[in-house]
């Protein structure tokens, strides 16, 4: 698994700042999300281009299983205390890492379903 400071040192060892693809980027995104224990929450994000990018999403440094993403969203089937945190969303295409953004997902104590809040 790669780490979000691997895949953007990789990027910029390899590539100019100037050679960045600025017509890609990420462009559904929300800030936070709130989760009750057990419930179900989706965390999104959506690219200007999914077809040619891919969405890598990371929970602090650690990549999340690949698994989980289906079309640049990220699935958390049952949600626990341990899924609270901050994630990232990093947006990949065939020159390295062309956008990224972090959200923070909180978890509630009871059952439910999830709230999104922006």
């Amino acid at each position: 698994m790669l780490s979000t400071d691997q895949i953007t040192n990789e990027y910029y060892i390899g590539n100019s700042l100037d050679s960045l693809n600025q017509t890609t980027h990420i462009i559904h995104w929300v800030t936070n999300y709130t989760a009750h224990i057990r419930g179900r929450v989706q965390l999104h994000c959506q690219t200007t281009h999914p077809h040619t990018v891919m969405a890598v999403w990371f929970r602090g440094q650690a990549e999340v299983d690949q698994t989980l993403v289906s079309n640049g969203t990220l699935t958390i089937a049952t949600v626990s205390r341990s899924d609270e945190g901050k994630y990232s969303c990093i947006a990949m295409d065939t020159n390295g890492v062309v956008d990224s953004r972090t959200t923070t997902l909180t978890v509630l104590g009871g059952c439910g379903l999830h709230s999104v809040s922006s």
